[in-house]
C-alpha cells in the first residue's frame, strides 16, 4: 500500500514534526482544507488525505492554481506535481473509521458537533489567516464549521469559508457528466467542483454549497447525496 504513494505522499514535508494521521501543519496559511475522519489509507500512511481522495485533491489544487490559489511550490520531492501537504489539512472528526476497523466510514453529527471535538477542530485550524479560504469537503465538515462559527473564539466573519462534495470516489462519482472514459468523466467531476469552488467565491457567497447540476448565482444547494 504504501508503495502506490512513493511520491508526494513521502515527502519531507510529511516527515515534519506537524504531520498527524487527522491533521497537517502546512507552512500555506491562506488556504485551508477539511474532511470528513481519516481512513484505511491515512491509517496505513500515518498522514491525513491520502489515497484517491487526497490524489483528487491534488488534482483540485492544480485547476485552482493561478486563480484561487497562487503561487503554489512544487513537492521537493516530485517537480512536477503540486503537493496538497503546503496547506493546512485537517478534519471534521480526528478518529479513524473505516469499515474492517470501526464497522463505518465516519463519525455521527452528533460526535462531530461535540464541544471537546470542536475545540479539537479549533485547534487544528490555529495560525491560519483572518481571511483563510477554508474549503469543506462533504457534509460533516460542513456541519462542523457552521457550528464553529457560532463561536467567539472562531473568527468565521473573516474567514472565506467554501462548501464542496467530498472527494472521495463515492461522492463524486454521484456527480453527472458525459464521457465514456472514467479518467475523463472524473477529470470532468472535479473540474465541476472547481467551478462550483470559484462561483462561491465570485459571488461572495460564503453559506451553503452550489447546485452541481444547475450552476448558476441563485443556486446554492448540492444535490442530496453529493
Amino acid at each position: 500500500m504504501k508503495k502506490e504513494n512513493e511520491t508526494c505522499e513521502n515527502c519531507e514535508k510529511v516527515k515534519s514534526g506537524n504531520t498527524l494521521t487527522h491533521c497537517h501543519k502546512g507552512k500555506r496559511k491562506d488556504v485551508a482544507f477539511i474532511f470528513s475522519c481519516p481512513g484505511a489509507k491515512e491509517c496505513c500512511l500515518k498522514r491525513p488525505v491520502a489515497g484517491e481522495t487526497g490524489k483528487n485533491l491534488d488534482e483540485l489544487i492544480k485547476k485552482l492554481d493561478g486563480g484561487i490559489i497562487n503561487e503554489i511550490e512544487k513537492c521537493s520531492k516530485n517537480k512536477d506535481k503540486i503537493c496538497r501537504y503546503d496547506f493546512r489539512l485537517t478534519n471534521s472528526w480526528k478518529d479513524v473509521e473505516f469499515l474492517e476497523k470501526t464497522g463505518r466510514s465516519e463519525a455521527t453529527e452528533e460526535e462531530v458537533l461535540n464541544n471537546k471535538n470542536l475545540k479539537r477542530l479549533l485547534f487544528d485550524l490555529r495560525g491560519v489567516k483572518e481571511d483563510c479560504l477554508i474549503f469543506c469537503f462533504g457534509k460533516k465538515a460542513k456541519f462542523a464549521i457552521k457550528e464553529l462559527s457560532k463561536k467567539e473564539s472562531f473568527k468565521g466573519g473573516g474567514y472565506k469559508i467554501i462548501y464542496l462534495p467530498h472527494l472521495g470516489l463515492q461522492s463524486i462519482n454521484q456527480i453527472e457528466v458525459e464521457g465514456e472514459n472514467s479518467n475523463k468523466r472524473k477529470e470532468k467531476r472535479i473540474s465541476k467542483i472547481v467551478k462550483c469552488a470559484k462561483h462561491q467565491i465570485d459571488c461572495n457567497c460564503y453559506k451553503e454549497e452550489c447546485d452541481l447540476k444547475k450552476l448558476h448565482p441563485c443556486s446554492h444547494i448540492t444535490p442530496e447525496g453529493v
